[in-house]
């Protein structure tokens, strides 16, 4: 296969692999009712589906990875320990700053995000099942997604210039799929969580990491929305 090819399928498998992820959240949607077997069995249901499709989307991010890693993300020299956890929560203490100071600064008196409405809604009329996607699946694939696709697609090689440029545009486009792709004040909080995120994938070079950060600060997130309720 040529390169060009091999790209061009890169891409829509990107794509493909970004609509299914759409599609899981609305598979996860179910209302809150009262037990049954029925009802607990859709549950045990979604959550194969759920644990397949995580599966399949990692080792398919991991083959890329084994096939043409020139940044040497994800070796067996990338080791996720004590310390790793130490600046996961570091980070995410300096995520929580940024996004207070953004807060304060650009988006005073600010209605809410359509993403942030979206997420309110569908916590008070679904179970358990959005909550896990919204703590934990979510941050996995969209960490594959916008990070681990994206700089093996479009910024495979390392360099300073490839690096900021990576980073600013992972934001962008990180932040403009959390606005609806309205340009709106919100999407300042959006495109700067994202070029975080890709920041620390692009220095630590372990996915780990960029996901560890992004999944506290959304059960944050979510734990505020269950106590506002």
């Amino acid at each position: 296969m040529s390169k060009s090819v091999s790209y061009v399928v890169r891409l829509i498998m990107a794509v493909v692999v970004f609509f299914v992820d759409q599609l899981l959240l609305v598979f996860l949607q179910m209302p809150k009712e009262v037990m049954s077997l029925g009802y607990v069995l859709g549950i045990v249901l979604r959550l194969a589906v759920a644990a397949v499709v995580v599966y399949g989307i990692y080792r398919y991010y991991r083959y890329l990875l084994e096939k043409d890693n020139p940044r040497q993300f994800m070796t067996k020299q990338t080791k996720f320990g004590f310390d790793k956890v130490m600046l996961v929560l570091g980070l995410f203490v300096v995520l929580i700053i940024v996004q207070v100071v953004i807060n304060l600064v650009l988006l005073k008196n600010q209605p809410e995000s359509a993403n942030q409405v979206k997420i309110i809604e569908f916590v008070k009329g679904n179970n358990f099942l959005f909550g896990l996607f919204v703590v934990v699946i979510g941050p996995i694939l969209e960490e594959i997604i916008f990070r681990g696709l994206f700089f093996d697609l479009f910024f495979k090689q390392s360099s300073n210039l490839k690096n900021t440029l990576g980073i600013i545009l992972n934001g962008l486009l990180f932040g403009l799929a959390h606005t609806s792709f309205q340009f709106n004040l919100s999407l300042v909080t959006y495109a700067v969580m994202g070029m975080m995120f890709a920041a620390i994938y692009l220095k630590t070079k372990d996915l780990r990491c960029s996901t560890g950060v992004h999944m506290l600060n959304n059960l944050l997130s979510f734990i505020g929305i269950l106590f506002a309720k």
